[in-house]
């Protein structure tokens, strides 16, 4: 980057993702299961400041951002669809509970019973101007 450049970085704080509306949810095992399967660093965007610094940049705004979920949830759907057949192909589900745990996704979806939750967070940061 250019001295002088802005960088702009977003992105999720994946181990506040969650479906959970009771105590052992079984829907947000799926959750958690597809997260950790697809995720690299959980956190990343809790140590992006100090990444930021030590690769001298001047940091600016750091803000977060929620996302609940809303009318279809399919963002939420698929996380949950994808971690039940990864849970299948790993031995972990038989396939006819995994069904039946996205359809009782689906069915919280349409009843307006369903809870979807993950924060984003932004952070700016500036490449000093060589002076």
């Amino acid at each position: 980057m250019k001295p002088g450049g802005v960088l702009a970085i977003c992105d999720g704080d994946y181990s506040t993702a969650t479906a959970q509306i009771a105590d052992f949810d079984p829907l947000d095992q799926l959750i958690k299961f597809m997260i950790n399967q697809n995720v690299t660093n959980l956190w990343i965007m809790r140590q992006i400041s100090g990444i930021l610094v030590d690769a001298g940049f001047q940091l600016g705004a750091r803000k977060g951002h929620g996302y609940v979920a809303e009318g279809e949830a399919t963002y939420f759907l698929t996380v949950i669809e994808r971690g039940a057949d990864r849970m299948v192909e790993e031995g972990l589900l038989f396939s006819e509970t995994a069904e039946a745990l996205k359809s009782e996704a689906k069915r919280r979806v349409s009843a307006k019973m369903f809870f979807g939750f993950m924060s984003y967070v932004s952070q700016i940061a500036n490449k000093p101007k060589i002076v």
